[in-house]
């Protein structure tokens, strides 16, 4: 049907044809096809380098959700990748952020297979805003949760905040804004005893929330999310 698109939109149809036929696709923009099974929760699978703070195979994503290989001296706990969400550049308000200015979020929805016991994943809280604003209204927040199909959140499977975690000084990384400080909670191990759900389909979702301000950064990483 190219020529007739072209003679539609008033291009010359020999001109268009040159430039073959093409699909054209339209729907939601956040659907994805779904096998049902837990995918790329390591993030070593990427479609091409230059779309991975785009495009996160398996995973749908908001604002500043990317892989990287590194956040300076920190590096993965599994392969040579992770995913890291901020609150910096390019994270913004969206359905899932409450509570905040802006912040990001990444999420999968996956069945749990028959005999699972352990949903497991690691997570490194990254913030610029300790130690300065430890029990201040500047309080930004990491929280992972398992939702139900009908969008419920039935289990908060780790929540870490500025006033209410413990910081270790990192060297090294310095976002945009805020002041040349880092800290770190170190890289955490989660497990999710999920023998109660096995058969049904959940969403397991990461968010991290800038409050109070939108000048110091934080982050979070994540890495190897899988059954044992």
């Amino acid at each position: 049907d190219d020529i007739e698109y072209a003679e539609s939109v008033g291009i010359d149809p020999e001109l268009y044809g040159l430039l073959g036929a093409y699909p054209i696709l339209a729907g939601d923009e956040d659907a994805i096809l779904n096998s049902g099974k837990l995918i790329n929760g390591d993030f070593e699978r990427i479609i091409w380098n230059a779309l991975s703070n785009l495009f996160i195979l398996g995973w749908k994503k908001g604002g500043d959700a990317r892989i990287v290989n590194q956040l300076g001296p920190i590096e993965p706990v599994h392969g040579s990748k992770m995913a890291m969400l901020t609150t910096g550049v390019g994270s913004g308000e969206n359905v899932y952020i409450s509570g905040g200015t802006e912040g990001s979020y990444l999420s999968q929805t996956f069945k749990i297979p028959e005999g699972a016991e352990t949903l497991s994943f690691y997570y490194n809280f990254v913030s610029e805003e300790p130690m300065e604003f430890v029990g201040s209204k500047y309080d930004d927040k990491f929280s992972a949760d398992i939702y139900d199909v009908n969008d419920n959140n039935i289990l908060q499977a780790s929540f870490e905040s500025v006033n209410t975690s413990s910081w270790t000084a990192v060297s090294g990384i310095n976002f945009d804004g805020g002041d040349s400080t880092c800290y770190e909670t170190g890289w955490k191990k989660v497990n999710i005893d999920v023998s109660e759900c096995t058969g049904a389909f959940v969403s397991l979702r990461f968010s991290v929330t800038d409050v109070g301000d939108s000048i110091y950064d934080t982050a979070v990483l994540l890495d190897n999310i899988c059954f044992e």
